[in-house]
């Protein structure tokens, strides 16, 4: 029996959500997020996170592909978006550190997304092979969402923060051979929401697991136990 399965994960500054599922499909991110989800999350250029019509495309990742664009059919263009892209994160750097305010972050972004907009256009139909096409495709398609970063300033320009989650997690899935039944996918699961969320706390991981455990050997009600978002 097949056991490949994938890793998703959802993540803010204080806590983190680990899922194991076989699907790899848009049907997973909708439901971890569920539908009342109002905040517009960050997220790699996975096909599967284009079926979120809220998200923002992280800008390192596009970056990334602009660089493959240019070493796969449209050099010209691909170091142009390149360029661009790594213009609107530092711009957007400067606002988060506080050496630039808003409006100056809007004014400087204002000409670099009229220059990155163009390139795409040409090279998702002249660029030679179709891998520099599917890519600049991909960019035109995504542009409306490309451009919330700098227009919400409550959306991060990168998904930075899950990366380092998922290698830990990928690591532990491959040391233990995977998780074939559903009981152990479970039970992996809420073992590394528990322990990444504690880690990005500075809290102490197996203090939280102890308490919780006397708690339930307790038979204390679930509203009086140990949350992982805040001690006891």
């Amino acid at each position: 029996m097949c056991n490949r399965a994938g890793l998703w994960v959802a993540a803010r500054a204080e806590v983190v959500a680990l899922r194991i599922c076989r699907s790899r499909g848009s049907e997973v991110v909708k439901e971890m997020l569920g539908e009342a989800f109002d905040v517009v999350p960050c997220t790699d250029r996975y096909i599967a996170h284009n079926g979120v019509a809220w998200s923002a495309p992280c800008w390192a990742s596009r970056a990334d592909a602009a660089a493959m664009n240019e070493h796969r059919g449209a050099p010209w263009h691909g170091r142009t978006l390149r360029h661009r892209a790594d213009g609107i994160l530092r711009d957007w750097a400067s606002w988060h550190t506080g050496d630039a305010n808003r409006a100056t972050l809007l004014a400087r972004v204002a000409p670099q997304r009229s220059h990155f907009e163009k390139a795409p256009g040409w090279a998702a139909e002249h660029a030679r092979g179709l891998w520099a096409q599917g890519i600049t495709r991909d960019l035109v398609g995504q542009s409306e969402k490309l451009w919330r970063v700098p227009a919400d300033e409550s959306v991060a320009p990168t998904n930075n923060l899950t990366e380092p989650l998922l290698y830990y997690a990928v690591s532990l899935r491959k040391l233990t051979r995977r998780s074939a039944s559903l009981a152990r996918r479970f039970f992996m699961e809420r073992q590394l929401t528990t322990a990444r969320s504690r880690g990005l706390q500075k809290r102490n991981r197996f203090g939280y697991v102890t308490d919780s455990m006397t708690a339930h050997l307790a038979a204390r009600p679930v509203t009086s136990r140990p949350s992982v978002l805040s001690d006891p």
